[in-house]
């Protein structure tokens, strides 16, 4: 007897019935369902009702109303096609007999402009505002602003609550924010004249790459933060803080000083058409200077970034960024050459190496990924442990010159922007595949529904090039990345975010979670930019607007919503007993001045010491708690203290109490003019001396509610 016929044969499973009664189907399968029904039922405490705030608005409850549009619809359908054509739901053309069909409705057409997915560009309103890609998305859950250009969910609905529970997803769980309105923009030309470009905008810039701080940058292995400034003598206008990258160098372009280089400088939309023009005039003034040229291009609608911030960030990432195999990416290349075996070894510490320790990696670390669409999810099974340790893994970015291979070399389709990435499979695409799938588990599978859908296929891709920053880490509140993706791309990654766990948040949620960990928020905590002034006369003309609707008896006490900063100059310039009514300061000649470096500083000091007449106010940044008790308001002014008031701040006894402001002194602290202009009112009544204080600042964030 030989060993095949010892062996029992491979019998193949048996085919499903050709008839199935539904019925005994039913019977059989009930112990089950009721099984499941009682472990859910338990787990939810008998209540199946949706949770306040999963909820949506919806108009179903109305059935009256929609039962009689249906059957208004359905008679006039009936009458179209049964009548003699003279009824009104016909639109016949009398001339040539055909019907015409009628246009579609609003609804409809917002609906169809809304599934679109461009390769590039937003969607635009009649208004010409822009609209992001996850615009319906967040139109359902939250509340839309136009700002900046653009429809922006501002926060959840309701009265702006709910800092609390932000603040604990961002420790227990995580948090995602949509930040395709952030616009970069590309320089490209000359390593040397983009550098020396550099240094006349940004501030503080190394003077010397050959650091070892400066390196990774230069490589493109970190990213770097800087101070975007108009050129301008002798100070120069500050505009907005930016992010610049460097495109990674390639393994034959690792020496400081190569040709021809790409560079990404991310700013707000806020400050974008000013941040372009000084960009645009210092790349003119580089050619006149040196003769060489370097382009200056917008990338707007072409890229995009996503925000993922929490405990478990990177948990959720690991979940929906799922490298592209290798044996996908060399399969059309020859196994047998050693250029195509190479990058494969390394390659995998690129991909799953990285991601699986994604926490050990330096701040401001840049890696690239070239990843499967998130909405299938299939992660492939590798039996080998990836290759590479954690010492090797931080020489990528300590040590980039050192390294052949560099860990973004896999985003060549972003950095070129004229090559334009296909975009995913459209929803209706992927579920007829897995109804054909369904279906196919049954024998009832069609040719026909298989060859559409390997044509619709062509035009589409199931992978993407994507990078990943990660940013410094913030104690408790975890680890905070940055996925820049194709435009086309955000739907896809946005859905599987949201489906993996994370909580999606607005403007006033990521406002809240930057003052919470001491972090400037633009434009409200830069009073000396373009865009924090326009942004502050649009909120005061909305606070006025929305004052004036309601009845004189129950306005809200007249303040300046727009911090007026002209009048802390009178502190500065008040003398004893050499003031007297009001101090009135044109604010038109007043320019808010923030020295951030300590060249802007000296600077300053030297033009004060140099100048005869008075000096020019120079504002600092700080973090202030209060004392005690209390909370500080957005707008509100801070005072320099009296000497009387430091012993009662210092003790604990009970007979200091503290400073109470009258409220009518509070009303007639500043008085608006005749130009619309707040002035600071100098009080003169000595009954109300006690109480004045010299104002020295003004409150750009104030208390969140939750924060520890």
């Amino acid at each position: 007897m030989t060993l095949s016929s010892s062996l029992p044969a491979s019998r193949s499973p048996p085919a499903p019935p050709r008839l199935l009664l539904i019925n005994k189907f039913a019977e059989s399968r009930a112990p089950e369902l009721e099984s499941l029904h009682s472990i859910i039922s338990n787990r939810l405490n008998h209540d199946f009702r949706l949770r306040r705030d999963k909820r949506r608005r919806t108009t179903g409850f109305r059935t009256r109303k929609n039962n009689q549009g249906k059957s208004r619809r359905i008679i006039d359908s009936v009458s179209s096609t049964v009548g003699d054509g003279r009824a009104e739901g016909a639109d016949l053309d009398e001339k040539e007999g055909v019907r015409t069909e009628s246009k579609p409705s609003r609804r409809v057409r917002r609906r169809q402009e809304f599934k679109r997915n461009p390769d590039s560009g937003f969607c635009l309103s009649v208004d010409g505002t822009k609209r992001l890609r996850t615009h319906l998305w967040h139109a359902k859950r939250f509340t839309m602003v136009k700002r900046w250009g653009f429809y922006l969910p501002l926060g959840l609905q309701g009265r702006g609550k709910g800092s609390r529970a932000v603040f604990r997803r961002l420790k227990s769980g995580a948090l995602v924010h949509d930040s395709s309105y952030s616009i970069p923009i590309q320089l490209e030309g000359p390593e040397e004249s983009i550098l020396g470009i550099m240094r006349m905008i940004l501030r503080p810039f190394p003077s010397n790459f050959s650091e070892q701080t400066s390196k990774p940058v230069v490589h493109g292995a970190c990213y770097a933060n800087s101070m975007l400034h108009k050129v301008s003598f002798p100070l120069p206008k500050f505009i907005a803080p930016v992010i610049y990258m460097w495109r990674p160098l390639k393994s034959d372009q690792n020496c400081v000083g190569y040709s021809l280089r790409q560079l990404w400088i991310w700013i707000h939309p806020a400050s974008y058409n000013e941040g372009f023009e000084s960009l645009r005039y210092a790349c003119e003034k580089q050619m006149n200077e040196t003769g060489a040229s370097v382009q200056c291009l917008s990338i707007e609608g072409h890229i995009a970034r996503l925000e993922v911030f929490g405990s478990k960030s990177l948990k959720i990432l690991q979940k929906v960024l799922i490298p592209v195999p290798e044996s996908c990416k060399i399969g059309s290349q020859s196994l047998s050459s050693c250029s195509s075996m190479r990058p494969c070894s390394n390659s995998r510490l690129k991909t799953n190496f990285v991601l699986e320790h994604g926490d050990q990696l330096p701040p401001r670390a840049i890696f690239s990924l070239e990843v499967q669409d998130p909405r299938y999810l299939i992660e492939t099974q590798i039996a080998e442990e990836s290759a590479g340790s954690k010492d090797t893994l931080l020489s990528f970015w300590s040590k980039p010159e050192e390294n052949r291979v560099f860990p973004s070399d896999n985003s060549k389709q972003l950095w070129d922007s004229y090559v334009n990435v296909k975009p995913p499979l459209p929803e209706n695409i992927i579920c007829s595949e897995k109804h054909s799938k369904r279906l196919k588990q049954f024998y009832l599978d069609s040719a026909r529904s298989r060859e559409s859908v390997c044509v619709a296929r062509d035009d589409y891709d199931q992978s993407c090039p994507v990078i990943v920053l990660k940013h410094a880490d913030h104690g408790i509140f975890g680890s905070r990345w940055s996925v820049i993706l194709p435009l086309s791309w955000v739907k896809s990654f946005w859905m599987s975010l949201i489906l993996n766990g994370a909580h999606a948040i607005g403007l006033r949620e990521q406002r809240w979670i930057a003052c919470n960990l001491g972090l400037p928020s633009f434009p409200f905590d830069f009073p000396d930019s373009s865009a924090y002034s326009s942004l502050m006369i649009s909120e005061s003309k909305k606070a006025e607007e929305a004052a004036m609707l309601r009845p004189p008896a129950v306005r809200p006490i007249d303040v300046p919503v727009d911090p007026p900063w002209h009048c802390v100059s009178h502190t500065l310039r008040k003398r004893s007993n050499s003031e007297s009514g009001d101090c009135k300061h044109s604010g038109e000649s007043f320019t808010v001045s923030i020295p951030r470096t300590l060249n802007d500083y000296n600077f300053v000091l030297e033009e004060s010491c140099c100048q005869e007449t008075g000096e020019r106010p120079s504002f600092v940044r700080v973090l202030i708690h209060a004392f005690k008790e209390g909370s500080f308001e957005e707008g509100a002014v801070v005072c320099a203290p009296d000497p009387a008031d430091v012993p009662a701040c210092s003790s604990r006894l009970e007979e200091y109490a503290p400073l109470q402001m009258p409220q009518s002194f509070v009303q007639s602290y500043f008085t608006r003019g005749n130009s619309d202009m707040w002035e600071l009112q100098v009080q003169q009544d000595c009954s109300t001396l006690q109480w004045y204080r010299w104002p020295i600042g003004f409150i750009t964030s104030g208390f969140v509610r939750g924060r520890e």
